[in-house]
């Protein structure tokens, strides 16, 4: 292993971790998006009759819809 190859693979393992860190908080930042709300759903009460239409027809559209535009945003960023 050459001395220019070394800051190469340990820039990669640093941008694997940033990675890993960012796809963990993106999801814990999802679940507590679908629990939120007017009343706190659990994720153990998910599947139940309360469950299947608050988090499933209105908190799961809302929360991919404001992931989307945060994606879209970043993007946009990224290529200006």
């Amino acid at each position: 292993m050459s001395l220019l190859e070394q800051p190469a693979l340990q820039a990669d393992r640093r941008s694997r971790r940033w990675l890993v860190a960012l796809s963990l908080l993106l999801l814990a930042l999802i679940i507590l998006g679908l629990c939120a709300g007017d009343s706190w759903i659990a994720p153990s009460q998910w599947l139940s009759d309360i469950g299947q239409l608050f988090v499933w027809q209105l908190h799961l559209p809302r929360t991919l819809a404001v992931c989307g535009v945060v994606l879209g945003i970043i993007c946009s960023a990224i290529m200006a």
